[in-house]
């Protein structure tokens, strides 16, 4: 899985960045913190932590979000691939920013 040009532009076109934009402090809490539990068991087996891995973790905790379930209630956006797309894009966002508090501690 990876963020794509076309997969941005779909969110774009459907709201998900507008989405993005206005609780943008609510989905960086939640990618940190799916980026800390992640990084605790792939660092254990001597692995670097990666977007992919991430992401396994970060959808579930948007499916409960109850700004990310009346979004798509709104949208009417029931298919599944919206969750991990946008999940790719919040990791996307803030993946710099990730990696570099990493290397600060």
């Amino acid at each position: 899985m990876a963020l794509t040009a076309k997969k941005v532009q779909d969110l774009t076109d459907r709201g998900f960045v507008d989405l993005f934009n206005q609780h943008k402090a609510l989905w960086e809490a939640k990618v940190k913190e799916a980026y800390g539990y992640t990084k605790a068991f792939v660092e254990a087996a001597g692995l670097p932590v990666r977007p992919d891995d991430v992401i396994t973790l970060l959808v579930p905790a948007l499916e409960l979000s109850d700004e990310f379930r009346a979004f798509l209630e709104d949208k009417r956006l029931r298919q599944k691939y919206w969750r991990v797309w946008f999940g790719e894009l919040i990791i996307d966002e803030f993946w710099t920013e990730l990696i570099e508090q990493e290397d600060g501690q």
